[in-house]
């Protein structure tokens, strides 16, 4: 929730009288209501921090009492009340700032109209989403929390081929439109002997699995997948042998699972290769469900399927790899943020 503010917010309690320590709400001196925000703002009585929910005319509705580590007292009529920039202002204001100096890394919350959710962080801190496993696989890192700040890492050693998983449980009101965006970095290391169509692979998934960990295609489930593969044979043949050997293709694509059962959607895009990807899936509160490819700023539909007609209870980040031959196959993995926006939005556009 954001905070308001205005100039010259000075005015003095009227009633009641006393402001008793449990009051919710109060009048100040008439016609100077009009100097503060209508809602969501700080004041200060005496040594105590008031929440005001809302302001209509001279009349305040408090929210909280004693806030922001304060002590919720009586006040006096007569007592100046003043509109205040505190603590929590400055520390909310720095929470939502990027921790990247790459603008298209949004803050925590949603701007404007759209109301921020308890899905809606950047890994930061636990906030509810658990990686599996916790540890990663030999030759690998897999890190996500306040080492990385607001990214979540794989960066996947040679001999691992584990099934990592990132998610958070997930359960909107029935019928609600959603949006789920990942913005998510893959590369490819070609310092070894690698073979024809090995494949890195990132799934941004909605499930009605609460442990959605055992594999790609459990439960039922809409997904929107982005593989990235070496696409000639290079079968045994070295990165310094023959450095041409080694292209790679980024493939986006579009499936569902219906109890377990994997259906591929068509089409399969192939984007520019140095591309970052932004995933996106959104649900329009009826019945159909559509992955969208974009650029941060604007997205453009993939595949839809309908009547699919399950009840999310997690949303997420797969990271697997397909090795046609050996034990692993080395990359990074960097997903920016995953951000749940319900209720209507435009899925066309907008971070």
């Amino acid at each position: 929730m954001r905070e308001n503010f205005s100039n010259f917010g000075l005015s003095a309690l009227v009633s009641p009288n006393p402001l008793t320590s449990s009051g919710t709400s109060f009048t100040v001196t008439a016609g100077q209501g009009a100097l503060f925000p209508s809602a969501n703002f700080c004041v200060t009585i005496d040594a105590e921090i008031l929440f005001i929910l809302s302001r209509s005319g001279d009349t305040f509705t408090i929210s909280i009492r004693g806030f922001d580590n304060t002590v919720a007292a009586s006040h006096a009529v007569g007592a100046a009340i003043q509109l205040s920039f505190i603590a929590y202002n400055l520390l909310h204001i720095w929470q939502n700032v990027a921790d990247s100096y790459a603008p298209w890394v949004p803050p925590v919350q949603q701007p404007g109209s759209l109301s921020a959710s308890s899905w809606d962080n950047e890994f930061e801190a636990a906030g509810g989403w658990t990686l599996y496993p916790a540890s990663a696989g030999s030759g690998s890192i897999w890190n996500a929390g306040s080492s990385l700040r607001s990214h979540l890492l794989l960066d996947r050693g040679a001999t691992d081929n584990t099934l990592y998983t990132a998610y958070i449980a997930f359960n909107p009101p029935a019928s609600t439109p959603f949006l789920v965006t990942a913005k998510l970095s893959m590369g490819v290391s070609f310092l070894q002997t690698v073979n024809t169509n090995n494949q890195l692979q990132a799934f941004l998934f909605i499930c009605d699995q609460t442990n959605p960990t055992s594999s790609t295609t459990g439960g039922n489930r809409f997904i929107v997948k982005a593989l990235q593969a070496t696409n000639v044979n290079t079968s045994g043949a070295s990165y310094y042998a023959n450095a041409y050997a080694y292209t790679y293709a980024s493939q986006i694509a579009a499936a569902y699972c219906s109890s377990g059962t994997n259906t591929s959607l068509s089409p399969v895009l192939t984007p520019s290769q140095a591309q970052t990807l932004f995933l996106r899936i959104a649900f329009d509160g009826a019945n159909t469900y559509t992955a969208y490819l974009g650029d941060g700023f604007v997205y453009w539909p993939i595949a839809s399927k309908s009547s699919l007609g399950f009840t999310p209870q997690s949303v997420g980040i797969q990271l697997a790899n397909y090795v046609a031959s050996g034990s692993g196959y080395p990359g990074t993995q960097a997903i920016d943020y995953v951000r749940v926006v319900t209720g209507s939005a435009n899925p066309r556009f907008g971070s």
